[in-house]
């Protein structure tokens, strides 16, 4: 993720009802809110209409975009971390003389690892 993306979700973050979030019932209603019960994030109701509705901030509605429209590139951003620390592991377990030719893998390694995990940042 680029750094104004990540920003984004820090933004909405900072915004939104602090977590934990969980799931309750209410009144056979399902409602989203802090474990405590006194703060509802969002949680359904029908209208004088009778149109059914979600009552929700528009802070806490930021957030949950945010979040989902992250997720992918979040997954995609742990299982490279995940696969580069493997990379890692491998390599520093693996024996060698550390000859001129073996320093020399090592920084171009070091070089390329660093690479990866920097991506596309300045």
């Amino acid at each position: 993720m680029t750094n104004e993306e990540l920003e984004v979700l820090e933004r909405a973050d900072a915004a939104a009802l602090p977590p934990p979030w969980q799931w309750w019932t209410s009144n056979s209603h399902n409602r989203l809110g802090t474990p405590n019960k006194a703060d509802a994030v969002a949680y359904g109701y029908t209208s004088r209409d009778g149109v059914g509705n979600i009552a929700i901030n528009e802070l806490d509605m930021a957030v949950l975009v945010a979040a989902r429209n992250a997720l992918p590139a979040l997954i995609r951003a742990a299982r490279e971390q995940n696969e580069l620390l493997a990379a890692l592991h491998e390599f520093v377990g693996t024996p060698s003389a550390f000859d001129g030719n073996e320093l020399l893998r090592v920084r171009n390694n070091a070089r390329t690892l660093l690479a990866r995990i920097e991506g596309d940042r300045p």
